[in-house]
């Protein structure tokens, strides 16, 4: 039986790439994303739908849109990160909330949005893309990191939490992708001024390519 997977954070990196495989292994692959407008078949073959996860009324959407089509969602792979540099002190707490809502929300959001579809067919797989960052710290990536880190926490608990019900969660951590879109990945204003007491350090570490 073909199996339904839905990949939030679909538009390039980890994302594009897992939709373009699970397509390609057999998949029928759903891809979200905030910046895809309308539902269309990709050239690779899978669907792409827009999605923000972000938005609880688009997760929503999304999800009962699959459903009502297939009956059932087998699988939801988290992708949707948004990355920005800066000192902890430095960014502010704007830039912090956007990127939480983001990486950790946004993930907690999709999955408990998917969760009462899985328990009532008794199975389902929720990959959760975390990173690197989220096994220990990184200077000037103190948001992912802790997003990340969260993103760990939350994780492991409603594994234990939904294994009863045939649901299985995976936690995935890769290292630094360069196919991410520069969208995603930003400077916190204060990190770019000169005056900066971390300046030196924040442009050896970052440089002007880490931002990609």
């Amino acid at each position: 039986m073909l199996k339904n997977v839905l990949v939030a954070g679909a538009s390039s990196g980890i994302g594009l790439a897992a939709s373009r495989q699970l397509n390609t292994d057999g998949f029928c692959v759903y891809a979200g994303a905030q910046s895809f407008s309308k539902e269309q078949v990709a050239s690779e073959g899978f669907i792409r739908l827009p999605l923000d996860v972000t938005d609880d009324l688009s997760v929503q959407e999304a999800i009962r849109n699959i459903i009502q089509r297939d009956g059932r969602i087998d699988a939801l792979v988290n992708c949707a990160a948004f990355l920005t540099l800066g000192a902890c002190e430095e960014v502010s707490a704007e830039e912090l909330r956007l990127v939480m809502e983001t990486n950790f929300l946004g993930m907690a959001r999709m999955t408990r949005a998917v969760l009462p579809a899985m328990r009532q067919q008794q199975h389902g797989r929720i990959v959760n893309i975390s990173s690197l960052n989220g096994l220990f710290g990184i200077p000037f990536q103190g948001a992912y990191t802790a997003s990340k880190h969260a993103i760990e926490g939350w994780s492991e608990s409603i594994a234990q939490e939904t294994r009863r019900f045939g649901i299985y969660v995976t936690i995935v951590e890769p290292g630094d992708c360069r196919g991410g879109s520069l969208k995603y990945r930003t400077r916190a204003k204060a990190a770019e001024k000169e005056t900066s007491p971390y300046a030196v350090w924040y442009k050896k570490s970052c440089g002007q390519n880490h931002a990609r």
